[in-house]
């Protein structure tokens, strides 16, 4: 094959340099092996079945050209080979971004026909059973998590679509080799059976349904529990067990001070989690109470298999089994009071065949110049997942350009090495969208920085001797910036991992040159999640947090609109009321606004974002024009129902140059969303501009991200912006652009969204740093 640039493969996984392959728990594996235990917690604590690899796109010089580009005809046929094991086993994860193949064959044991020949878009959701959620997109990245197992050797060849020498292939693929002989594995099946169909649909439910059962396991384990005051530096043991057994399951509910408060006071920080396993004095965990829950600055409502924040309340299933005692603990290290109920569920007298002891280590880094370790530990055991946090300091996106290394027994095992980190949390391009799903999911993003996390099940990373996990601190360890993580695995021997004393400063909030300026890119991504009860108490904690400032009242304004979005308008009217008589008057003038709307039927908001030169006319009258420089601009109308125009004059200014508007109406939302007609268009000289003109742009983007806090909720966030100079490219589409668009307003109007587009190559290459 050959490879352009940076990229050189290895088949096998560098099978050849690993001298011992680990035991396999079972005596047989199949398809329904592997998908029951997709379904199964003790999953993550059990012995893996076999040894993990990745085979990666990853830039074997060292570089940041982390992409393969394939060219000319690799094979007779033209296909690629991507990958190929000569060993059983099973692929556990396929993730891709901006994948240039039309089709992807695998081929099981020698077989000259492949028995999975599928679209990309098919095996990435689309085609049972590569159907979501097992398999799908997630934050501008495909993934499939459908275990493929296979007896003798599997190749895994792709079909290229128009692959050009500039052409960007990243892809991870997660494979375990199994230490059995080929008749104890049976391969993926040329057809599945029904009952395999079921089970593969039992998956999805299960999968689907995570949300709902994390919801009842607060119900159960909070059933009858007392709510507890936790006095400064006091700590509250919640399990504690002198022989063997396991903890199934335990919540933890803040019921005093209120969220807001408790970001205010930063005890997502200040309560310690500490779990001692089999009479050891030393904690096994020792980890702030809102990095264990993947919830570091802010409280973010998410359901993943293992771990969760539902209904107000932390939720966590990973099974922790002990053989000769257990102790769990609550420290509160704040200097005020916390009021707290913990529930528990487990079983004190059989640890149900597990032995290893469950772990979780906390890390942080300001520095650059060197990678961020997140774990280094040694004795046996296997990784299980991370939460991390990353936050650029630079003005730039550069820290998520950092590659994740695995490094399990060094001397005898390769490593594991990525991509980017978006990537191995199956996201890419700086991510698109927020998303959390089982077993990985983007929870926090906001300008230059991420909460993300992802757990391995069936690709669970065993060791013998030695474990290593880390990040580069961005491309190459030049980012400015803060990481910290929590790492989760599990061990054979209770090892002590308490806090570090010398990291213990990095547990204070870092200082966010764009905390301000990018305050509401992070609300936008709540909002087109709908996590409404989330931006409130957000919106309530900036308040707080800035409550000298004059314009405080504008983020409690904007904090009603969210309440009002989940309560009901006459549940905040009297508040609305009240804050017309602030002393920050476009606080006031907000307030008056949600009023007057109300008042009338009739009675229309009409917001204005766009950075660039525009004219707006409704019906050939000219509603609003100016000079945007991003903010948002809002204007009162009075309409009836019936059919309307817009026309619209574009000029265009600077790089990410776009327009939107937004009509509020008691009936609903107008957006710019959709088709727009060209009446007419100025030319650049060497420019072709589009055939059409959609709005679809989503805010924020890699240079648009700053924007003027103001109290109109959902009024910049959705898909709707009508593009008129790329963030990447040199030059605009046009001098300037007149378009036209009907629409109606009738009894009531249904929510619009456009779909997520796929990004083209140009954006594509404009997310790279090199």
């Amino acid at each position: 094959m050959r490879v352009l640039g940076c990229v050189l493969f290895v088949f096998g996984l560098l099978l050849s340099g690993c001298s011992r392959p680990a035991k396999c728990p079972v005596g047989r594996v199949d398809l329904e092996v592997l998908l029951s235990r997709m379904t199964n917690l003790n999953s993550f604590a059990e012995t893996p079945l076999g040894d993990s690899f990745l085979e990666s796109s990853y830039d074997r010089s060292g570089g940041n050209c982390d992409w393969a580009t394939y060219y000319g005809k690799e094979q007779p046929n033209g296909r690629v080979t991507i990958f190929k094991a000569d060993n059983p086993g099973y692929i556990s994860r396929i993730w891709i971004a901006s994948y240039y193949a039309k089709r992807w064959l695998f081929f099981f044991d020698g077989e000259e026909t492949p028995r999975i020949n599928l679209a990309q878009e098919e095996l990435f959701g689309e085609k049972f059973p590569f159907a979501p959620p097992l398999a799908g997109q997630s934050g501008g990245g495909r993934y499939s998590l459908v275990p493929i197992p296979f007896s003798k050797s599997l190749r895994i060849e792709i079909e290229p679509n128009n692959q050009k020498p500039g052409s960007r292939n990243y892809f991870h693929i997660n494979h375990t080799r199994l230490n059995l002989t080929p008749d104890a594995v049976e391969s993926f099946p040329k057809t599945l059976s029904a009952a395999q169909s079921n089970l593969v649909e039992a998956v999805n439910r299960y999968s689907a349904g995570v949300e709902n059962s994390q919801k009842a396991c607060v119900r159960k384990n909070l059933a009858g529990a007392t709510s507890k005051a936790l006095a400064p530096w006091e700590a509250v043991t919640f399990w504690e067990d002198a022989d063997e057994g396991v903890l199934e399951s335990f919540v933890i509910k803040i019921n005093a001070p209120s969220a807001a408060g408790v970001m205010g006071n930063e005890l997502l920080r200040k309560l310690r989690l500490q779990l001692f396993w089999d009479g050891e004095s030393q904690p096994s965990v020792d980890v702030p109470l809102g990095d264990f829950f993947c919830n570091s600055f802010y409280l973010r409502s998410f359901a993943s298999m293992p771990l969760a924040y539902v209904d107000g309340a932390f939720v966590c299933r990973f099974p922790m089994p002990y053989k000769k005692g257990a102790r769990c603990v609550l420290k509160n290290t704040s200097g005020i009071p916390v009021s707290i109920s913990i529930g528990t569920q487990g079983n004190r007298n059989d640890t149900g065949g597990l032995h290893r002891k469950f772990h979780a280590v906390w890390h942080a880094s300001n520095t650059s110049g060197h990678p961020f370790q997140m774990l280094k530990t040694s004795g046996s055991g296997h990784y299980v997942g991370c939460f991390l946090t990353a936050i650029g300091q630079d003005g730039s996106w550069t820290i998520l350009e950092g590659d994740e290394f695995l490094r399990p027994d060094p001397e005898t095992q390769p490593p594991q090495l990525g991509t980017g980190l978006e990537d191995y949390f199956n996201g890419a391009y700086y991510y698109t969208s927020l998303f959390d799903l089982p077993l990985h999911g983007l929870i926090e993003k906001g300008a230059m920085r991420t909460d993300q996390y992802r757990f391995h099940l069936l690709e669970t990373v065993p060791f013998e001797k030695s474990f290593e996990a880390g990040i580069e601190f961005g491309d190459r360890n030049h980012a400015q910036g803060y990481m910290s993580s929590v790492l989760y695995w599990y061990a054979d021997q209770a090892t002590a991992v308490p806090l570090s004393v010398s990291e213990s400063h990095l547990l204070i909030r870092p200082p966010d040159r764009f905390e301000l300026p990018g305050l509401l890119s992070q609300l936008f991504l709540l909002e087109r999640d709908g996590l409404y009860a989330d931006a409130a108490v957000r919106m309530d904690f900036f308040a707080r947090r800035h409550i000298r400032q004059p314009w405080r009242d504008l983020l409690k304004v904007r904090a009603l609109g969210y309440r009002e979005k989940t309560e009901g308008f006459e549940a905040v009217r009297a508040e609305y009321e009240a804050f017309t008589q602030s002393a920050y008057p476009p606080a006031a003038q907000a307030a008056r606004d949600h009023l007057w709307l109300k008042e009338d039927p009739a009675h229309a908001l009409l917001g204005i974002h766009a950075l660039g030169k525009y004219n707006l006319l409704l019906d050939g009258k000219s509603v609003a024009n100016g000079l945007g420089k991003g903010e948002l601009k809002v204007h009162r109308l009075s309409l009836e129902k019936g059919d309307y125009q817009w026309d619209v004059t574009l000029q265009p200014t600077r790089q990410g140059s776009f327009f939107s508007l937004c009509l509020r109406t008691q009936a609903g939302d107008i957006t710019s969303a959709g088709e727009w007609n060209l009446v007419s268009l100025d030319p650049l000289p060497g420019r072709k501009p589009p055939e059409e003109f959609i709005g679809k742009v989503v805010l924020p983007n890699m240079t648009v991200w700053a924007f003027e806090p103001n109290a109109y909720v959902g009024m910049q966030s959705p898909f709707m912006g009508i593009n008129l100079w790329s963030f990447w490219d040199s030059k605009p589409l046009a001098k300037k652009i007149e378009l036209r668009k009907s629409w109606s307003l009738g009894e009531q109007l249904q929510p619009q969204r456009a779909p997520e587009q796929e990004r083209t190559e140009e954006e594509l290459k404009a997310h790279g740093i090199n």
